[in-house]
């Protein structure tokens, strides 16, 4: 069985550009920024979320996934002045998900809201 560590977390990533992003991530948790990685972290995981979307919208057309960037962009449309609420992507999601594949995901989504929460600005 192969060791947990950050790094190989990171070798597995799929997205380019969320794999870069997550390096930045691990150097500042390595450089024992704790809060500036929690931060970095939460902005990361919602872009591969929205890259994940697109993919699922270019590759297989898919109608559940380009109505969440529709509500997405909707959001960033009606006022651009607004901080972007990043938990109303990751709860749509997740609700999109529990739907398809029959999980609930609630319980550790509220969770990483609170942690995400104490460290916005």
């Amino acid at each position: 069985m192969k060791e947990f560590s950050l790094e190989n977390i990171a070798e597995n990533i799929h997205f380019g550009k969320t794999k870069v992003y997550f390096t930045e991530v691990l150097s500042s948790y390595h450089n024992c920024n704790y809060r500036s990685s929690v931060v970095m972290l939460w902005s990361v995981s919602v872009c591969d979320i929205i890259y994940k979307l697109q993919y699922l919208v270019d590759l297989y057309a898919d109608s559940a996934a380009k109505e969440i960037l529709d509500e997405i962009t909707s959001l960033q449309d009606s006022d651009k002045k607004s901080p972007f609420d990043h938990t109303k992507i990751k709860q749509r999601t997740l609700e999109v998900s529990a739907e398809t594949f029959d999980f609930e995901p609630y319980p550790s989504f509220s969770y990483t809201v609170r942690l995400g929460e104490a460290y916005e600005y």
